[in-house]
């Protein structure tokens, strides 16, 4: 039986398309984010303990000027 949100009104909801939505992009923001980390450690800029764990400020920071220059 395939499963199916309902609303109290017994109708299909958009639900399940809204968070089929947040899992692709989450999805997305996970392969650009290995994309990155496999970039800049190869290239010496971060070692493997930073890249693996809560990204600093300035990683962060790091990530969203790369992530413009991907566009």
């Amino acid at each position: 039986m395939p499963q199916t949100c309902l609303t109290d009104t017994g109708s299909e909801s958009s639900t399940l398309t809204h968070f089929a939505q947040q899992v692709v992009e989450q999805g997305e923001e996970v392969a650009l984010r290995d994309r990155f980390g496999h970039q800049r450690l190869p290239e010496g800029v971060y070692t493997p303990g930073e890249i693996d764990r809560k990204w600093s400020e300035e990683i962060e920071a790091d990530f969203a000027k790369w992530r413009e220059e991907q566009k």
